[in-house]
């Protein structure tokens, strides 16, 4: 079964005939019935619909009182959600304001019907008819006041003229359709579908009737109707979402993209159409076609349907990594480099501001992390890989160990990952002998860190063995053995057991605005690292721009952290940092984080000052150039803020070399 997205193509079939000729009165709205609203990110928020009038909805009529378009949006939405007293006042105001007459119009009778005052609706109605004719939706609304009074053969002689007039309008044919169904049933209601689409210039009629056609497995004769409807190009906005529903709810996928995919538009059409298209490309295996579309879903910023455009990135990336294959290599034969990071990789998208981070002494030591190894079975070879669990580990555990050291000691904390240029990081396999290692980089530090991952039977399994220059020996063997959901508690062991080994241990940060992860926060925290150091290499020119996958998830990654943890203020740094390598190598999907960035620095500008100072390398990101010559002109040429500000202005290649 194709999958749905929104309730009108849910697996239950929409009944024309649910739309009754004479409405019930609906029982009053609950006060604290909850309503989804959507906060500056996007995010899904739930407050009681009370809260939503009186903070929301009336503040928004009030500020639209003086703009019809804007007024009649919420008008609309208002009797949509019930609201029928509190935009009495401003359908009337919309009367007097509106140059479209129809417009206004109907929206007052409509009001008036819903508050019971027929003989008012009927009067408005037949006003604006004298100002712009017997419109189908003008005499829709008539037919409606007629049968609400119960005089239903009037109201379906109204009701006719209004077809005949504009066959396509779905709340009149739906009704027409549905008093015929209840008359006759299905044959009665396809004969009444079928005397619409004889009318000049029907095609709505049509889309329903093809609906019919699959139901019965009559697939030719629905794709005879649809592609007459198509080669119209009259379609409402709605329209093509039915027929792409439709399609795929009955198994015709591949018939579903021959026909939509092509006249697909989303200036005239309604972007779920093109969800339902999205989920045909990844059900057809179709990947490329389907990011492509996916990121121009992306580019319409639409909130309600960011999470399930999410669920589709988040699908495609699943694809692509399981389609991927590692690529043993010989170290020889490969062109492979050491690519160090010191302390916090993310320092180095933020231009490594020297009023953030304190510096070290010159006579610190180096603590050297160089990537974890896995422990091999059988067979097995080292790697160039897309990132998986275990190759994402044997590099994020360096990294935070590494970050770790510069924050909690008097060290220096600097991690190596090793990297084939033009390809991607490498996974070696785990040695008996380490000694080969030590030889190979014990001049590049004082002490060194290195071991194993392994990732069997359900548990993470993580040795670190540390050895010393200075005793020209091991000093420790540390290990952690746990089930895979306590990774996080592991790695906060494993860490305190390091940095004892290491010595000159702090009991308060070195950078003081510094706050390490909690555990239910670390492994979120250490797929963020490993993400980070992706967009860093193909930033650097390490690993090509074509070879990155899933980035529109990674910079989802900071933002959420971000937003999930409000008060912490590492991954807001992470975050900013990561736009700016983004930026840097010319992120196609950038453009999409711009309104929610600029929201965030907001927040951050009220309530976190330290990180506010920041906000030029957002704006730099996004291409803000005034905003960043005003703060240019806010400070002195001297200082260090401004030097690091200029390096920032500048742009230019992120610090960091192999």
């Amino acid at each position: 079964m194709f999958k749905r997205i929104m309730d009108r193509f849910s697996g239950k079939k929409t009944d024309p005939a649910a739309a009754p000729a004479q409405a019930p009165t609906a029982p009053p709205p609950d006060e604290q019935e909850l309503i989804t609203v959507y906060d500056a990110y996007g995010r899904e928020m739930k407050i009681t619909r009370a809260d939503w009038r009186d903070k929301l909805f009336l503040p928004q009529l009030k500020s639209s009182w003086d703009q019809p378009d804007a007024l009649y949006s919420l008008i609309l939405n208002g009797i949509n959600d019930g609201m029928f007293d509190e935009v009495k006042a401003a359908s009337a105001r919309l009367l007097t304001i509106d140059p479209i007459p129809e417009r206004s119009g109907t929206m007052r009778a409509i009001v008036m019907l819903k508050l019971g005052r027929l003989d008012d609706a009927e009067a408005i109605l037949r006003e604006t008819m004298q100002k712009v004719g017997e419109t189908g939706t003008l005499l829709t609304n008539l037919a409606k006041v007629e049968a609400e009074r119960g005089e239903h053969e009037k109201a379906e002689a109204t009701l006719w003229k209004a077809i005949e007039r504009e066959p396509n309008l779905d709340n009149g044919l739906m009704w027409w359709a549905g008093i015929h169904k209840d008359r006759g049933g299905d044959e009665a209601y396809a004969s009444a579908l079928q005397r619409v689409a004889a009318l000049p210039g029907s095609w709505r009629a049509q889309l329903w009737l093809a609906r019919g056609h699959l139901e019965h497995g009559d697939v030719a004769d629905a794709r005879t109707l649809y592609e007459q409807v198509l080669a119209t190009t009259t379609l409402d906005a709605e329209s093509l979402m039915m027929v792409s529903g439709d399609l795929g709810n009955h198994g015709q996928v591949p018939l579903m993209v021959e026909l939509i995919a092509p006249v697909l538009d989303f200036q005239r059409h309604d972007p779920r159409a093109g969800m339902n298209l999205v989920q045909a490309y990844l059900q057809l295996d179709r990947l490329d076609e389907g990011e492509a579309l996916l990121s121009k879903l992306y580019a319409l910023d639409l909130p309600p349907f960011k999470q399930y455009l999410d669920r589709f990135s988040a699908e495609f990336q699943q694809r692509r990594t399981q389609e991927a294959k590692p690529t043993p290599i010989v170290e020889q034969a490969m062109d492979i480099a050491g690519v160090p990071y010191s302390g916090p990789i993310w320092a180095y998208g933020l231009r490594n501001p020297p009023w953030l981070f304190a510096p070290k002494s010159e006579t610190a030591k180096k603590v050297l992390f160089l990537c974890l190894s896995k422990k091999l079975t059988g067979g097995e070879a080292a790697q160039q890989e897309r990132e998986n669990a275990i190759g994402r580990l044997s590099r994020a555990l360096p990294l935070y160990f590494a970050e770790s050291v510069h924050v909690w000691t008097g060290h220096e904390g600097q991690a190596v990952i090793p990297v084939v240029r033009g390809g991607g990081p490498v996974l070696f396999g785990a040695s008996d002998d380490d000694d080969a290692t030590i030889e190979a980089f014990k001049s590049r530090g004082d002490i060194i860190v290195c071991g194993s991952i392994d990732d069997s039977e359900g548990r993470w399994r993580v040795a670190c063995h540390v050895w010393s220059a200075e005793k020209n020996d091991w000093i420790a063997r540390e290990q952690i053995d746990v089930p895979a959901d306590e990774l996080g508690q592991g790695v906060l062991a494993l860490e305190q057991r390091l940095l004892a080994t290491l010595g000159e241990l702090r009991e308060t940060p070195w950078d003081t605005w510094y706050a390490r992860p909690s555990v239910e926060a670390m492994d979120v925290y250490l797929t963020g690292l490993s993400q980070s150091l992706m967009l860093s290499l193909v930033a650097n020119g390490l690993v090509p721009k074509d070879g990155l996958w899933g980035e529109r998830n990674m910079l989802e990654w900071w933002l959420r952290m971000s937003l999930q943890w409000p008060s912490w203020v590492v991954p807001r740094m992470a975050y900013l940092a990561i736009l700016s390598n983004a930026a840097h190598y010319g992120s196609p999907v950038l453009e999409e984080f711009r309104e929610r960035t600029l929201a965030l620095i907001r927040d951050v500008e009220r309530d976190q000052p330290l990180l506010a100072r920041l906000a030029p390398v957002a704006w730099k990101a996004f291409g803000m150039n005034d905003a960043l010559e005003h703060a240019r002109r806010q400070v002195g040429a001297e200082d260090a803020y401004a030097q690091w500000l200029d390096r920032v202005v500048q742009g230019g290649q992120p610090l960091v070399s192999a």
